[in-house]
């Protein structure tokens, strides 16, 4: 049973436009009181970013403007505001000791001041009129600055945009060439469909694009920073993407654990509310938010994600929310992450600041349309595939993000998904600290292990009849790995790596399923995990997850990784599939089960049909047959005990 302290809306299911302003309110309880507000922010560079303390400290107070100036323009009271306007009186004012300092190129500051202009355009009867002449004249002049310096060629370009449109909304003096300058660079990121990628060619296709690129896009249409062409061309392609973009999302609200800064976890869902935030009515009778969606589908887009992460134990003991993903676990941050950093989290609040008789809240929640179980998107690099219980599996070859600490982990991975999530690596050596799930992992030694990091050529799925998704790329100089991942089945549950490895260099492999948690009532491990010699699976949690070898010359086994390396769960098992090879040619087939019903039959008794390979000419194992046969009286009848211990009914079939 989960600590209600430890749940962000404490154990609450918010329904309401009330509820979620309730919502809000208790994430920021930690900082209403004016001493704990101080105690905050002294404390907001511990653990510490590579930017300075005191860019710490304006991190946690921008952040948090996120969600409290939606909250103030929709009508909703905090008490907290003295101390809020009271930093931002420190901050921008160079005489005092809690000066921010000025803005640099590519610096932290740019990112922080986009917050603060939001508050200027939606809430400045907290943060502007109150402040004295001298007080409006240091803040007004700290955002100019922030807008004018160099930002990192990438989603950066529109964090100026929005300093702009706080000092218009203000009256105060800005240039409004950087905004128009920023969109035009934003449109060479464009790459058709509604699909941005973060910066120039090969950069990331990731959340980047709709909580970053389209959600500052939509807030500049709705508020008037961009002229009337330009708006209409930023709600119709954000339309556009909106019908993709809810692929991502499994029927219980989870979004795709995928690329980097998960630590801002609910603003996966700020984007479908920066489209209704920016909806402009068409006519009465024929209005919706976007082609594909009712406003009831939109609303319960949004609300089902918040909720989702509202079951997840993401705050620290004092009640902020920590660094981590589905439980406070700095082992996934970036370099960029200090304690105010998953505040970015509020732009989930957007809608907060519609009224309530706004559509978007008058409608009734909505699932989505039944879509279909297998859905290429060429531009990301990615076929998703969709489950009988509503659960996503990506299967991905997309580029850029690497530079990201853990990149390989966060980009490079064969498969992500919405019920598994993912690992990332530990320490340098061990195939338990590898961070070897949805990988091939090679090692020359049998002690450092390395995995996909870069693709070298992708060679995208186009259509859903043809879903496969090849890949190239070279872990040495002297090795190349052709991977091609294919759908197979009807029901979304598996999908096939057919690997072809050319080496000049003797190897180990150990290629991974999906984690699944440790969650035995005695010993802490999966419920149920078996081995046999060519397939594996462990079962927890109503997950079960498998690992079957088609070709020859691999055995099974269930790792279980070190401790808190994964993004959703602190301790996990991992089926495998090890093996050697020799220099020279080799092809390793393998197929992946991944279920959130609980069927650990739907693995050891049935395989899905390989047709499709088949009519790919991949062969399937040593004897050419691709029946699945491994499972057979193998399972349940040959346990490994990863921990080293005495395998006893923890590793059979538990209770």
């Amino acid at each position: 049973m989960v600590d209600a302290s430890r749940l962000p809306f404490g154990g609450t299911e918010p329904r309401t436009r009330a509820d979620f302003q309730q919502a809000l309110l208790r994430l920021c309880a930690p900082f209403a009181d004016p001493a704990d507000f101080a105690r905050q922010l002294e404390a907001a560079s511990h653990p510490s970013a590579h930017y300075a303390p005191r860019v710490a400290r304006l991190e946690l107070l921008s952040r948090l403007l996120w969600g409290l100036a939606p909250l103030a323009a929709g009508g909703g009271a905090y008490g907290g505001w003295p101390q809020i306007r009271a930093e931002i009186v420190r901050g921008t004012d160079p005489a005092q000791a809690g000066y921010w300092g000025p803005a640099t190129d590519r610096d932290q500051r740019i990112v922080e001041s986009a917050a603060l202009g939001l508050a200027l355009a939606l809430a400045p009867d907290e943060v502007w009129e109150p402040l004295s002449g001298e007080q409006r004249a240091h803040f007004a002049h700290w955002l100019r600055l922030a807008a004018s310096v160099e930002p990192h060629d990438n989603n950066w370009r529109l964090f100026a945009t929005l300093a702009n449109l706080g000092l218009a909304a203000v009256g105060e003096r800005h240039d409004p060439w950087i905004t128009r300058s920023a969109f035009e660079r934003v449109e060479e990121f464009h790459c058709g469909g509604g699909w941005y990628r973060d910066g120039g060619p090969g950069a990331a296709f990731d959340y980047y694009g709709p909580w970053a690129i389209h959600f500052y896009a939509l807030v500049n249409a709705a508020r008037g920073g961009v002229g009337e062409a330009v708006a209409d061309r930023v709600r119709e392609r954000a339309a556009a993407f909106a019908g993709e973009f809810v692929h991502w999302f499994a029927a219980d609200g989870a979004g795709l654990a995928f690329g980097r800064s998960m630590t801002y976890r609910f603003a996966q869902c700020s984007f479908f509310g920066a489209l209704a935030f920016a909806h402009r009515p068409v006519h009465p009778g024929a209005d919706r938010p976007c082609p594909d969606l009712t406003w009831g589908q939109l609303r319960g887009l949004w609300a089902r994600n918040l909720r989702w992460w509202g079951r997840q134990p993401v705050l620290a003991g004092d009640g902020t929310l920590s660094i981590g993903y589905g439980y406070p676990c700095p082992q996934m941050s970036e370099s960029y992450n200090a304690p105010g950093s998953p505040y970015w989290a509020f732009k989930a609040f957007l809608p907060l600041a519609l009224p309530a008789g706004h559509p978007f809240w008058e409608a009734d929640e909505e699932p989505l349309p039944e879509p279909a179980p297998v859905h290429p998107q060429p531009v990301a690099g990615f076929v998703l595939q969709r489950t009988a219980q509503g659960q996503v599996t990506a299967l991905a070859a997309g580029p850029g993000g690497r530079w990201a600490r853990h990149g390989e982990a966060k980009y490079g991975k064969f498969a992500y998904s919405t019920a598994f999530g993912f690992s990332v690596p530990s320490r340098a050596t061990g195939l338990e600290g590898a961070g070897g799930d949805s990988m091939l992992l090679l090692s020359d030694d049998g002690r450092h292990w390395r995995a996909r990091e870069e693709n070298d050529e992708v060679w995208p799925a186009r259509d859903a009849a043809a879903p496969d998704l090849l890949a190239t790329w070279s872990p040495w100089p002297d090795v190349q790995v052709d991977t091609l991942l294919v759908p197979v089945g009807e029901d979304g549950r598996w999908h096939a790596r057919v690997h072809v490895v050319n080496t000049a260099r003797a190897l180990w492999t150990a290629e991974g399923g999906f984690c699944v948690p440790m969650q035995h009532a005695e010993s802490g491990a999966p419920q149920d995990a078996a081995v046999a010699p060519d397939a594996a699976y462990a079962a927890a949690a109503g997950l079960c997850s498998g690992i079957r070898s088609l070709t020859s010359d691999r055995v099974a086994e269930v790792v279980v990784p070190d401790p808190n390396s994964h993004l959703l769960w602190p301790r996990t098992a991992l089926p495998t599939l090890r093996g050697t090879l020799e220099p020279g040619s080799h092809h390793l087939v393998t197929l992946v089960y991944a279920d959130t019903g609980g069927d650990v039959a739907g693995f050891t008794d049935d395989a899905p049909t390989t047709a499709r390979l088949e009519a790919l000419g991949v062969p399937c194992d040593a004897s050419g047959e691709a029946s699945g046969e491994a499972s057979g009286d193998g399972f349940g009848e040959a346990f490994d005990d990863p921990s080293g211990e005495a395998s006893g009914d923890a590793w059979g079939h538990a209770d």
